[in-house]
């Protein structure tokens, strides 16, 4: 017996999940929400090659292979920023980089404060922030939330526009520091921040927001490489991203400091009611040897726009 549905209730149900889907935006927040349906990229980290032996490294036992820091300035162009990964670049997968997802273009409701951006740094240096990778005894990672507070903008909301790393040495360790750059909005302010990692990345799966989602991620975060067929060796790789949606070529052999760096994106997205969700924060993380990020995403409201 034919147990399959039809007729034109069936139908009405179809269309009104098309026109009316169950995980759509607020009404008082369509207009965000729109402004924000945009393409997004990935900015990456491109300057001037060093070679190793001049790039910062760090090094968490007495044998164990060097992590590589790229530390070259990562700009969205004054965009919104909507998302953070860590990445091992090079061929050798050993050099870490931080990328960041940004909006194509920038949504007409957010207006840039002047031409100068804020460069937000806390130097406090506080030995409670610093957490070792392995051991007490090799490289440590500043664990400090990096956040630009409103007492430092005269009350303005501001959104991360640049980010890049900083290895310093203190006290014959090396430390890991993240670091940005920030740019100001006028006749913003946040209305409310959340903080989120790689272990707590929930996504909804409506159609109205699957559908956004997927027409506007395809092709993020792709690598460029070589048109000629490369060898069976992780050496080759361009860069290694492990739990990526995306289509990033992977090597076969997963890179050794892979164990040392947790490489899964942390973004929101249209999927992420109400949908218009940008990068506020963030601070490197250790866990379970690894270092990994969490990022704190903000939602703005803009008084200008309601009278």
């Amino acid at each position: 017996m034919d147990c399959s549905l039809s007729g034109p209730s069936v139908k009405l149900s179809s269309v009104n999940q098309l026109m009316y889907p169950a995980d759509k935006p607020p009404t008082e927040e369509l207009h965000q929400f729109l402004q924000f349906q945009l393409p997004r990229e990935w900015a990456l980290g491109v300057g001037p090659r060093r070679r190793k032996g001049k790039s910062p490294a760090l090094q968490f036992s007495f044998m164990g292979s060097k992590l590589y820091v790229n530390t070259a300035k990562v700009n969205s162009g004054r965009r919104p920023v909507t998302g953070i990964c860590l990445f091992l670049e090079g061929r050798k997968s050993d050099h870490l980089g931080i990328h960041l997802q940004h909006l194509a273009n920038l949504p007409s409701i957010i207006q840039i404060l002047g031409n100068h951006d804020l460069e937000y740094a806390d130097d406090s240096l506080d030995k409670a922030y610093f957490e070792p990778v392995s051991s007490k005894m090799f490289s440590h990672v500043c664990t400090a939330p990096v956040e630009c507070l409103d007492s430092h903008t005269g009350g303005y909301a501001c959104i991360v526009t640049k980010a890049w790393f900083e290895v310093r040495l203190i006290k014959r360790k090396k430390v890991l520091f993240l670091r940005f750059e920030y740019s100001i909005l006028s006749s913003s302010i946040i209305r409310r921040s959340e903080w989120s990692g790689t272990s707590s990345i929930v996504r909804k799966s409506g159609f109205f927001s699957t559908l956004l989602s997927t027409r506007l991620s395809k092709g993020l975060h792709q690598i460029e490489t070589d048109p000629k067929p490369l060898k069976d060796d992780a050496s080759n790789a361009v860069g290694y991203h492990g739990e990526s949606n995306t289509d990033q070529p992977v090597p076969t052999k997963p890179p050794k400091m892979l164990r040392f760096v947790d490489t899964k994106e942390v973004v929101r997205g249209p999927e992420d009611m109400p949908g218009h969700w940008m990068v506020t924060g963030a601070r490197l993380c250790v866990q379970d040897g690894k270092i990994s990020i969490k990022v704190k995403h903000s939602l703005l409201d803009y008084p200008d726009m309601d009278n």
